[in-house]
């Protein structure tokens, strides 16, 4: 995939776009509030507790179905194309306490390929969430578990922060290997407001991944403090300080060495409202890393973020966010550095008609340290749904998913050096509100 190519589809790009990634850390926007009342998709609750279920049947098309129906090492040059039907299941159940929300949720996906000797694949995940507020102070904790028989190479960073007790992105759309992986995280994060103007936040998360198939895995933890003082409505100063780490268990057992990423939030928070509807938000924040081996050999990067959030009309958005910052990925070993840019776009064309765009590109390095390799990284969606009835509508999806890399020997044992998939979804959607 050469940089043109690259550029050329990232200009589309910018029109299509909502990723989530398991994985990677940023910053990221609240995301979009839906608007009651338009609609066949309005689907809030009125009680002080909910319980959803939502299930998909769909038939599919895969151009390159070996990257997760099989467990042959993936090459491009032998890609094979396929059909695959799937079917999944969403359980979502919310419940408003006096001081805050409990959430909890869990999600089942099932696919078949029946070019592939009749091959099946399995993915599970659950989330559990509680977000509590008492005045001045603000705790949220959040878990989640679950079972993919993929590896998924996802570096850009998500758009919005996720709700309370959301279930991790699937990732299919962007795996690369067949590899049955488990992973556990937790996330602890509490927030004390100091005076009118000023405010403490402290951080902690831990995820674990294992790679059952090999015997890899790898833990990454992460503690984080950050304190804000507003000095007008728009513009804030921050001061914070995050270390994350990553330890990572190689086949046969062997340990690599830590590698440890320092972040110094030292700089600005700005967001502000634009025009008298305050239809369009803007913001951006700055800061700087620190990557360290197990060597101690350290090495600086500038980071930050530009965000822009516009509501168009009654139910349509466009968020537009770019990051310049370093992180962990899953399955690999190193930090990741990028520019990134991602966005997303949608709303309803009409009460019966939902529209979704979405995507990101990424330009950075992988292993940031002493060997890196340069990787370019590109996915988009569009996504359709077409409501028969207020319980029941009609899906369509087509997802591209692209990535290069120029070092071979810095990707992990069984990934291709360049990756480009088209995949295209076709189903029903069934919305059962059991309680509201």
């Amino acid at each position: 995939m050469d940089t043109k190519h690259m550029m050329a589809r990232a200009a589309l790009v910018v029109a299509c776009g909502l990723v989530i990634n398991h994985g990677a850390s940023a910053q990221t926007l609240t995301a979009p509030t839906p608007r009651p009342g338009h609609g066949m998709f309005d689907r809030a609750g009125t009680g002080d507790q909910t319980l959803d279920v939502t299930i998909q049947t769909l038939g599919a098309y895969d151009d390159d179905i070996t990257a997760v129906g099989t467990t042959a090492t993936p090459n491009p040059t032998t890609q094979q194309g396929g059909p695959y039907s799937m079917v999944s299941a969403n359980v979502a159940y919310s419940k408003r306490l006096g001081h805050g929300t409990f959430g909890l949720s869990e999600g089942s996906a099932f696919r078949y390929y029946p070019t592939l000797d009749a091959t099946y694949t399995a993915q599970h995940a659950g989330a559990m969430g509680l977000a509590l507020d008492f005045g001045q102070t603000n705790l949220s904790l959040s878990e989640s578990v679950g079972v993919t028989p993929w590896l998924s190479f996802s570096p850009i960073p998500g758009l919005f922060t996720p709700g309370t007790a959301e279930l991790p992105a699937s990732g299919a759309d962007q795996a690369v290997d067949r590899r049955d992986q488990m992973f556990f995280s937790s996330l602890v994060s509490l927030t004390q407001r100091l005076s009118p103007r000023s405010s403490l936040t402290f951080t902690s998360s831990f995820q674990r991944d294992e790679f059952t198939g090999d015997g890899t895995h790898h833990t990454t933890s992460l503690l984080s403090g950050r304190y804000s003082h507003n000095m007008s409505r728009d513009l804030s100063v921050v001061l914070g300080y995050s270390m994350q780490q990553r330890s990572y268990q190689t086949i046969g057992g062997g340990v690599l060495p830590t590698t440890r990423l320092h972040n110094v939030d030292a700089g600005v928070d700005y967001n502000r409202a634009l025009g008298p509807t305050h239809r369009t938000t803007v913001g951006f924040t700055t800061g700087t890393a620190l990557v360290q081996d197990a060597v101690g050999y350290t090495q600086p990067q500038i980071t930050g973020n530009f965000r822009v959030n516009r509501e168009i009309g009654r139910t349509w958005h466009l968020v537009g966010a770019y990051r310049r910052g370093v992180g962990f990925v899953d399955g690999f070993a190193g930090t990741f550095f990028a520019d990134s840019f991602s966005g997303s776009f949608g709303g309803l064309v009409n009460r019966r008609l939902e529209l979704a765009f979405g995507g990101g590109w990424s330009n950075g390095d992988l292993g940031a340290v002493v060997r890196s390799s340069h990787s370019q990284t590109l996915n988009s969606s569009a996504r359709a749904r077409f409501a028969m009835t207020r319980k029941a509508s009609l899906v369509a999806e087509h997802n591209f998913y692209g990535y290069s890399f120029d070092d071979v020997l810095v990707v992990p044992n069984g990934l291709p050096p360049t990756l480009n998939r088209h995949s295209f979804h076709v189903g029903v959607e069934f919305w059962l509100p059991v309680i509201r």
